[in-house]
């Protein structure tokens, strides 16, 4: 049976990230000593750590998952779905920010490049209004 440092280490190894690093977007210390279970975290840095891994803190104590049935947490996960490395690496680069000029800065420059995206989408699928008439035309020259 795996001990609560091995949790966090396997936890943090799974999303690529080194001690430093998630020590750095969770602001504690002591990570290796937790990882080795030389130290225990206090309260606040066990719900810190399940919130950022999006795990339990039962499952980080105990490496049981209970099933919860109806929680307000499930709507986030479904509509969110599995985040990836490179959107937890985001979010933990966006936290670091402390200036909320700075936060309003790069959410702009993401919205535009959505934005633009999206441009140049429409742009591109404007010869077909939509997608089954595109797939339509597709199939008879083929």
């Amino acid at each position: 049976m795996q001990s609560l440092g091995e949790r966090i280490a396997l936890l943090r190894k799974k999303q690529n990230l080194s001690q430093r690093q998630l020590m750095e977007i969770l602001k504690f210390e002591n990570l290796s000593k937790y990882e080795k279970d030389q130290r225990q975290p206090s309260y606040e840095i066990l719900i810190s750590i399940a919130e950022f891994f999006n795990v339990t803190t039962d499952w980080l104590l105990t490496g049981k998952i209970k099933e919860v049935k109806g929680r307000e947490d499930n709507k986030l996960h479904n509509t969110l779905g599995e985040l990836t490395n490179e959107e937890v690496k985001l979010i933990g680069l966006f936290r670091q920010l402390e200036d909320d000029r700075e936060r309003a800065k790069v959410e702009g420059m993401l919205e535009m490049k959505v934005y633009e995206t999206k441009e140049s989408k429409k742009g591109m699928s404007s010869t077909y209004p939509n997608g089954e008439e595109a797939a339509t035309k597709e199939k008879r020259h083929a």
